[in-house]
């Protein structure tokens, strides 16, 4: 028999894997239109995510990111990052679950790079550690143009990176209905900022 707080666990976790569901059908709904309506292909063999044994907040997978590439721009990779984080930091105010769309440029990205699930630290550093990217962005915290690149620090691991543009939107805003206009015309508007 249950206790109430056994059950109160229980469904925690129960929430979470219907979270973890609803995530994958988001992610394959938004692979198949990539493909499908803008000829983009993701460049890896799945979602690339973070996750770590030693260290606790790895043991539930709080990023998933998509990387797509199109034909005609392979020095540029157009990345999705579902955001579970509660330590999340681009906002102070947190409003809860966010979706990151970053356009990244390059100088020299292989045609053949190709990303495994782990590598995670290919977007993290340069999205987020302060020592990699300093950033302007607008009064709302939702709009990101990196202002400053450490040069040394790209040009070793990433190929070059050039500059990034981003944009985040609450998760909640964002259905399989919609996923042209919220995920890939914001592709469209980073590229013309």
């Amino acid at each position: 028999m249950y206790t109430d707080k056994g059950k109160n666990i229980n469904n925690a976790f129960a929430v979470v894997f219907e979270t973890y569901k609803n995530v994958n059908k988001l992610m394959e709904k938004i692979i198949a239109f990539a493909g499908e309506e803008r000829e983009m292909y993701l460049s890896s063999n799945q979602f690339i995510r973070y996750k770590s044994d030693p260290n606790i907040s790895g043991w539930a997978v709080s990023y998933f990111m998509l990387p797509f590439r199109r034909p005609i721009d392979k020095d540029t990779i157009y990345l999705v990052e579902i955001i579970f984080d509660y330590e999340f930091d681009h906002e102070k105010d947190n409003k809860g679950p966010q979706i990151g769309l970053s356009k990244l440029s390059y100088r020299d990205l292989p045609d053949d790079v190709f990303l495994s699930a782990g590598d995670y630290w290919f977007f993290t550093a340069p999205l987020y550690d302060e020592k990699f990217v300093q950033y302007n962005q607008n009064d709302e915290g939702t709009r990101f143009i990196s202002k400053k690149i450490n040069k040394e620090r790209a040009d070793y691991k990433h190929y070059g990176l050039n500059s990034i543009k981003s944009i985040y939107i609450p998760l909640v805003d964002v259905n399989s209905a919609n996923i042209e206009e919220k995920i890939f015309n914001t592709f469209d508007e980073l590229d013309s900022m």
